[in-house]
């Protein structure tokens, strides 16, 4: 007689239930800290680019401040 066949169908199913539970919180944790660690590398990798070209671009609306210039006055219509 084989070990499985002695043991009852409760006790199959309980052991099935830890089983995809514990396999479960491994894929959850796994995820999780993958995750984390993605972000916080990609946080730091992929905004220094994007802090670079902001440091880079001027805004046409400051440009015209910093002349002390009025702005455009669109026509009304009539």
């Amino acid at each position: 007689m084989s070990p499985v066949s002695r043991l009852n169908d409760d006790q199959l199913r309980t052991r099935r239930i830890i089983a995809t539970a514990a396999l479960t919180a491994v894929a959850i944790t796994f995820l999780l800290l993958s995750n984390a660690s993605a972000s916080a590398s990609a946080t730091s990798r992929a905004t220094e680019p994007s802090v670079q070209a902001a440091a880079l671009y001027q805004n046409p609306d400051d440009a015209r401040a910093n002349q002390k210039m009025p702005r455009p006055v669109r026509p009304q219509e009539e």
